[in-house]
């Protein structure tokens, strides 16, 4: 779509008024930098900051309609948009992966020592394998280097749950809850 003979508000208006069930998308490519860009485009063409509220109002439907974006989303871009406007990117995407990503706190052998220790103990329930680790490790000494009690912990007892419950799904039964 060729907009650039929307130059005033009142063109926009006219517009918006002719084409009430008309919805946008963008063709190919990066859709959200396209957006992202044609936000950025009509914001500084309609000089954004400076209109009046009912100005103001009017931009934002425009760039909701062409843009598919919610009333939320859009003001959340609009601010963005004012505080970097003078940059040479005034709205770019913000998410991307960290860059020291999260360890994992248990790692597989944790896991497997979990499910061997579920198995022994006639596939009980998440909650209820704590204490046989519990057990195991002040009465026995340790089930093939079990953890100290501190570090049993109900994250565990998920992981034994959801490990039996991929083994009963498997095996087409249910799993015993004490």
């Amino acid at each position: 779509m060729n907009e650039s003979r929307l130059r005033t508000i009142e063109q926009l208006q006219e517009f918006l008024e002719a084409t009430p069930q008309v919805q946008f998308s963008a063709h190919g490519g990066d859709g959200d930098s396209q957006r992202y860009k044609h936000i950025s485009t009509v914001l500084r063409g309609f000089d954004y900051p400076r209109c009046f509220k009912a100005d103001r109002k009017v931009v934002r439907v425009y760039l909701a309609r062409s843009t598919g974006y919610s009333r939320a989303q859009l003001t959340r871009l609009v601010s963005r948009w004012g505080k970097n406007r003078l940059s040479a990117v005034p709205l770019a995407r913000c998410n991307r992966s960290p860059m020291v990503p999260f360890r994992r706190k248990y790692t597989e052998v944790d896991i497997q020592l979990l499910v061997e220790m579920d198995r022994a103990n006639e596939d009980i329930c998440g909650p209820a394998i704590v204490h046989p680790l519990q057990r195991a490790w002040l009465v026995y000494g340790g089930w093939r280097h079990a953890w100290p009690p501190e570090f049993v912990n109900i994250r565990w007892a998920r992981a034994a749950m959801r490990a039996r419950a991929r083994r009963s799904r498997a095996a087409g039964g249910r799993a015993r809850c004490l």
